[in-house]
Order: C-alpha cells, then structure tokens, then sequence
C-alpha cells in the first residue's frame, strides 16, 4: 500500500504548479503588443468594476426600498389593527349591554316557561335597547339571539339569513366555544340579499351560575364597515391592497375587487406563509399572487390579531417597488455605453502615447548596442517615459566616462584603506605609549598618576576600540570607576557608592548611560564645602505599577497599562550636593554644556534620548532635586537577560 506524500513535498508541487502558470500566462501575454494589451486592459476594467457596482447598486437598491417600505408597511398595517380592534369593541359592548340586561337573562333562562305576550315584551324590550344605539345600528345587518339548542329567540327583524346558513353558524359558534381557543367568534356570513358580513358571536352565561349556558348572541356586521371606511382610504402605493384573512384561509374583508369576500385565498399555499409567535405578530413575504390570469411577485406585509383570531394582510407589487431602482437601471445602462464608448477612444489615445515613445526607445537601444553612442533621443515628456528617455542619453555620455571614473575609484578606494589602517594603528600605539607611562609611573612610585594613566587607558580602549552599543552592567560599572577615578585626580576625593542586587550585574543596559549623569554630579552637583561628598548608586528589578507609585513615571495612559505588571529595571544616582531649583531643573534635559567641560561630548538630554530610541517612548529618566539636598536621577529601563552577536555589533 502506497504511503501518502508529505504535506510539504506537496506545498512544493503546488508552488511549483503556480510559478509555471504564471509563467505561461506572461509567455502569451509578451507574445500581444503592448498597445494592445493596454487596450484590453483599460476596456475589461472600465467594464467590469462597473457591471459588478451596477448589479450590486440595483440589489441593494432594491433589498434597503424593499425593508424600508416592510418596516414602513408592518407600522402602517399596526395602526388599521388598531383603528379595526376600536371598531369591533364597539360591538363587543353591544353585545355586554344585550346580554348581561336583566330581562334578557331572566328571559332566556325561562325561555321554556314563558307566553307569546312574554317574548314580545322581551323583544320590545331589547328593540328599545337598540333605539338608544342607534350610531352603531347603521353598520349592523342584523342581530340575533339563539337559545343552547340553536333556536332563535330574538332576530332584529331585516336582513335575515338562509335558515342552512343559520344551522352552519350555530354548528360553527357551538364547536369554537367547546375548543380551548377564545370563547368569541369572528366568521363571515352572507345574507339573504347577498350582502357580507363579519359575523360576531358569543356565548351568553347566567350571571348567577357562570358554568350555566343560556344562549348566544350574534352581531352581523356590513362588510362595507372594514373595506370602505376602516381602511379603505389607507394606500402603500400603486396596486396596493389591504385585505382581512382568517387562520384558515377564507377572506373575511378586502378593498382588492379580485378577491372574493367569503371565499378561500386561491392559492392554497398562502396561510403558511402567515406564521406567528408569541414574540412576533407580524411578518413579511414574498410570492407569486395568482388571483388573476397573470402572476405577478408581491411584497405581502401582516400583522395577526389576536382578539379577533384573523390576518390584517397587506400586498404592495414588485413593479411599484422597484420602479425607482428599474429607471436607475436603465439610465445606469445608458451611462455605461456612453462612457464604454469614451474610454475606447482614451484608450487608443494614451496606448499611443505609451507605446510610440517605447518604440523610439527600442529603435535607438538597437543602434547603442551596435556601438553608436552618438545618437540622442528627443522626448519633451515630462511624464516616466520622458524621465526614461532623459536617462537613456545620460547612460550613453556616462558609458563613455566610465573608464575614467572606475580609475578614480579605485584610487580612492586604496587611499581609503590607508586611512583605516591608519585608524587603527594610531589607537593601539596610543594605548602602548599609555601603558608605558603607567608602568613608569609606578616604578617611579607615582601611584596617582600610574592609577589615572591605567584608567585613562582602559577607558579609552572602550569608548574608541570597543564598538558594542550593549554592555553589561558590570562592564559599565567598571569604567565608571575608571572615569572617577580620574575625576578624583582633577576634583580631589570625593566617595561613590554600589548597592546593586548581585543578580543584575549581567543585565545589558546602553553604553556611556551612568557616565553623563555621574559628570554632571561630580562636576555641578558636588558642595565642595560639605565635609562629605559621596555619589550613591543602586540598582533594583521592580514592577512597572510600583515604579508608577513611588516615582510618577510613565506618563501615557497606554504604556502604563499595557505594562502595569511587567518587570523593569530601576537605576538611581544619587548625590549629596547642592541640589537645583525648579528653573535649573527644567532646563536640565535641554541645556547642552560645553565640550571642555566633560570627558565625552555625550550631554545629560543625549542620553535620554538614546534610551527613548533604543527602547521605546515607555522607558526614559525622571530627575528630583532640591536645593541644597541634592539630586536623584532614576531610569526605567527594560530587563534585557541576552542579546544576539548582529546586537553586540
């Protein structure tokens, strides 16, 4: 069984696979002029970005009208529910001011006791009732009273309905009430004269015994009620439509003369698309609507109620919809083939404004090659070719100089390898004379002068020979001392103290960064009246925070929290002297004392300025000074454990 092939041999392949196709491709491309390349170019460019934004402009045109207009629609519809939920409830207390009436109940309950002459006092009763509602009788098509066993026990009188219709809605009211859903209902019902009604029913308790069913009352109201004036004159745009549906699919209202009042949705499918939760009574979809012989895509927007267990639908066209993003379309269109048929001839124009300088240029490379260096090209462009062409000639008169210009060179360059051995000869021979004073001097007992000559020498060899930016601690510290011990022989005896913990003697720190501090104390800070002049130094490994806390540092926000719990490494100098006041101190960083005054032309605001270079805005120096108690210089710097041998050069 053959093993798999190693995942890079693989990675390999395909790199390979990739180069060669990219090859080929540049093989058949270099085989086409570059006029024509760059007319290809510019064409497929100016054509497709534009096609690509057109269709993605027209689809997310259409996609932001489309949920602009379902939000705007949802809150539309919102409000008709509201304005139908209004006009309902005042049949809803017709009915409460009917069937919880005195006489009614006792009527029904004894409906199998009482007269002729009874039940005609009742339904003069219930007639003058009606009289003190008149407003609400205009829409009424009739008013019923059915006893438990569907006996009609009062009727309005007009209006009547087809006795199998009556038997339908009794069966339908007996079977809603028996369910767990609400105990009213709303169906729809024709009369006698074919007019629709939105049929409210209800079953009537005895209001001593609620458990107890007396009867039902059923309220017809005029269809014309919703269609006409509840949300007749409410629009969503051009071929739009309103229409009240029920769960089970029949039409119980509409303004849209292509559908029936009474009859199911013609495409079955649509009340599955009416779906709600607990947490959402409304929705929007699309689909196709069939009512006519055309099928158009609609925008369909509901809002379900509760009350009345019915859909409040809304249809708005797609052809309204996307009338404004179709007149973009076309006009975008149009736009293009203009702007296609420019850039054809600004192509053509700046392809020939490329390739005929290039052709001059290949004619004349020719002519170079074969040895004529004479010859000069004439090109006022100011434009890459120009600036090609002005090169070119400049190459041709430098071929000609080229001799005598690598003779120059090559003589400066041996004069440069004098002077580097010079450089190098003249430090060791003034370490070698330095050396010999010292030993001389020490034969000759002169301790001062052959320790400061051993200093002086030592220190030298590092700030001149030693070329590492890096030192360690230790190293540092050891030419501290050679440099005091120098200052000593110049500024007479003063003390300098080390409490460093012995751990961080190899921490590399920048070279040349305690010097500057130290010469400055020793040379400004020192009071040659104290009887004591001692110069302190510690060195201690912290956290960032607690050098925050005990020290103010790290000013910026962003430093202070990035490295709040980060190690660093604190260095203090110290001294005993004169202290400064707060003018002198600030323009401590700034001031750049004189050459003479100082073993090395590194100032106090070099260093800092070093340390922010080599290691970043976050590190640097604070300095604290009173006058007359002298001053502390602290650094922040970074733990830095090891650095590579590229570092150490």
């Amino acid at each position: 069984m053959p093993y798999p092939e190693p995942a890079p041999r693989l990675h390999k392949r395909i790199h390979l696979l990739w180069k060669r196709l990219i090859s080929f491709i540049h093989q058949c491309l270099r085989q086409v002029t570059i006029r024509r390349r760059l007319t290809t170019t510019l064409v497929i460019l100016a054509i497709v970005p534009v096609s690509i934004m057109g269709v993605f402009t027209f689809t997310q045109t259409t996609k932001d009208v489309r949920d602009k207009v379902s939000y705007a629609s949802i809150q539309l519809l919102n409000q008709v529910a509201k304005n139908i939920y209004y006009v309902n409830q005042r049949f809803e207390s017709l009915s409460d001011y009917i069937m919880y009436d005195s006489m009614v109940q006792k009527a029904l309950i004894e409906k199998d006791q009482i007269t002729s002459w009874t039940q005609r006092v009742v339904n003069e009763h219930i007639n003058e009732m009606l009289e003190k509602q008149f407003e609400i009788l205009a829409d009424i098509k009739t008013l019923m009273l059915f006893t438990p066993d569907g006996q009609v026990f009062y009727d309005i009188g007009y209006n009547r309905f087809r006795e199998s219709d009556l038997q339908a809605l009794y069966r339908q009211l007996e079977a809603h009430t028996a369910s767990n859903r609400s105990r009213e209902l709303w169906t729809h019902v024709k009369t006698i004269n074919g007019d629709n009604c939105l049929v409210y029913a209800r079953p009537i308790n005895n209001m001593n015994d609620w458990s107890q069913r007396i009867g039902y009352i059923v309220v017809a109201v005029d269809e014309y009620l919703y269609s006409t004036f509840t949300y007749g004159d409410v629009t969503m745009g051009q071929g739009s439509s309103l229409f009240i549906i029920n769960t089970a699919g029949k039409v119980m209202s509409t303004s849209d003369y292509r559908l029936q009042v009474g009859q199911f949705y013609p495409d079955p499918s649509f009340k599955d698309h009416l779906q709600v939760d607990a947490e959402r009574l409304n929705g929007v979809f699309t689909m196709n609507r069939s009512i006519d012989s055309t099928e158009e895509p609609y925008l369909f927007v509901y809002t379900y109620s509760v009350f009345n267990d019915w859909f409040l639908v809304g249809s708005i066209p797609y052809n309204y919809l996307n009338e404004e993003a179709w007149k973009l379309q076309r006009d975008f269109i149009i736009i293009c083939g203009v702007l296609l048929a420019l850039s054809l001839v600004i192509t053509l124009v700046i392809s020939t404004s490329i390739t005929g300088p290039l052709k001059r240029l290949t004619d004349e490379t020719k002519r170079v090659s074969m040895g004529q260096l004479d010859n000069r090209i004439v090109d006022k462009g100011n434009d890459e070719l120009g600036f090609l062409t002005h090169k070119f000639n400049d190459m041709v008169i430098q071929i000609k100089d080229l001799i005598v210009r690598t003779e120059e060179e090559q003589r400066l360059k041996r004069e440069i390898e004098l002077q580097m051995l010079q450089a190098q000869i003249n430090p060791h021979f003034l370490f070698n004379t330095l050396n010999s004073l010292k030993w001389t001097a020490a034969l000759s007992q002169a301790d001062s002068v052959s320790n400061g000559l051993g200093a002086l020498a030592d220190l030298l060899r590092h700030t001149i020979v030693d070329k590492k930016e890096l030192v360690t601690l230790r190293d540092e510290f050891r030419q501290l001392r050679n440099y005091v011990t120098i200052q000593k022989m110049r500024y007479g005896e003063f003390g300098i103290n080390f409490d460093v913990d012995p751990g961080l003697y190899d921490i590399y720190v920048i070279k040349f960064l305690l010097q500057p501090i130290v010469e400055n104390a020793i040379i400004h800070g020192l009071d040659t009246g104290k009887a004591e002049r001692v110069i302190r130094i510690s060195v201690r490994q912290v956290k960032v925070s607690q050098y925050m806390n005990t020290q103010g540092a790290f000013d910026t926000a962003a430093a202070s929290k990035a490295m709040k719990d980060s190690p660093v490494l604190q260095i203090q100098v110290s001294d005993n002297g004169k202290g400064m006041d707060e003018e002198t101190l600030r323009s401590f960083f700034t001031k750049q004392p004189k050459s003479h005054q100082r073993l090395a032309n590194i100032g106090v605001h070099n260093v800092l300025e070093r340390i922010r270079l080599h290691y970043g805005d976050p590190y640097g120096m604070q300095v604290m000074s009173r006058l007359g108690e002298g001053t502390t210089v602290t650094f922040c710097l970074p733990l830095i454990l090891y650095i590579s041998s590229a570092e150490q050069d």
